[in-house]
């Protein structure tokens, strides 16, 4: 019955306020098909650039992961560097140390062998000096000798 109906309606011809709202009606519903077309392009174009996004952001982290990488392999370079300084200049501290030390005991040595002269000759003014106290001793006793069996007027 409905269906009837409905026929009656699309044979029957229109009149005028009904073809200005069928013409409303064939325009807005022309309206809505190509805002329809308009949005599934837009929707295409998001998944193109949501594929263009997803593309370009893999690489950037492709190229992250390699910079961080590199900055590590850098990082550790310098921290070798660094630590291979501190044992060279170490080496040097240690190696001026000896030399420093080495320089002191040559130093200490030398002082030693200036006390050790010194000593030396020390003993031998004393050994000296006791030998000529010794030989004016025996030579003011002989003196003394010749003197007392000498004769008084000589």
């Amino acid at each position: 019955m409905a269906n009837d109906k409905a026929r009656e309606r699309a044979n029957r011809p229109l009149k005028m306020d009904e073809k200005v709202l069928l013409l409303k009606l064939t325009y807005v519903a022309e309206s809505v098909k190509k805002k329809k077309r308009e949005l599934k392009d837009r929707e295409a174009a998001c998944k193109k650039l949501r594929a263009e996004l997803e593309r370009r952001e893999a690489e950037w982290l492709k190229s992250k992961e390699e910079l961080e990488g590199t900055l590590q392999q850098r990082a550790d370079a310098i921290d070798l560097w660094q630590s291979t300084i501190h044992l060279k200049a170490e080496r040097a501290n240690k190696a001026d140390w000896w030399e420093i030390n080495q320089e002191r005991r040559e130093l200490l040595d030398s002082a030693e062998g200036i006390d050790f002269k010194i000593e030396e000759d020390r003993r031998m003014l004393q050994t000296g000096l006791s030998t000529s106290i010794s030989h004016a001793a025996s030579t003011a006793q002989i003196v003394r000798d010749v003197m007392g069996k000498a004769p008084t007027g000589v």
